[in-house]
């Protein structure tokens, strides 16, 4: 959740896909991603796609001092490159550079 003009939004990260709870990997993508969260500031950054999923969730990338935790996520193997055009989702700006991050690593859980 994070405060967007004074309301809580659910946020839902452009092009990535973890582990879902109780899987391999979730604990430890989850971890990640709040200490990541917890360390900065968070900028929410359009990603030229639909502004919301099917969950009312808002669509964005994320930035925390100039870098994105989702690609991070993926470098690290605790996120893949997802919900993008290879799967009939619009194509997102940061689409090729999550994909080669994505052939680049292995996922912790391989």
């Amino acid at each position: 959740m994070v405060l967007v003009d004074g309301i809580e939004e659910r946020v839902r990260l452009v092009g990535i896909d973890t582990p879902e709870k109780g899987l391999c990997g979730f604990e430890e993508a989850t971890e990640a991603l709040e200490l990541l969260l917890a360390a900065s500031t968070v900028g929410l950054v359009d990603a030229g796609v639909a502004d919301r999923d099917r969950y009312g969730r808002l669509l964005r990338y994320l930035d925390i001092n100039g870098s994105d935790p989702g690609l991070e996520l993926i470098r690290s193997g605790l996120a893949s490159a997802a919900y993008d055009s290879r799967s009939g989702y619009p194509k997102h700006s940061r689409e090729d550079a999550y994909l080669l991050a994505d052939a680049e690593s292995s996922g912790i859980c391989e």
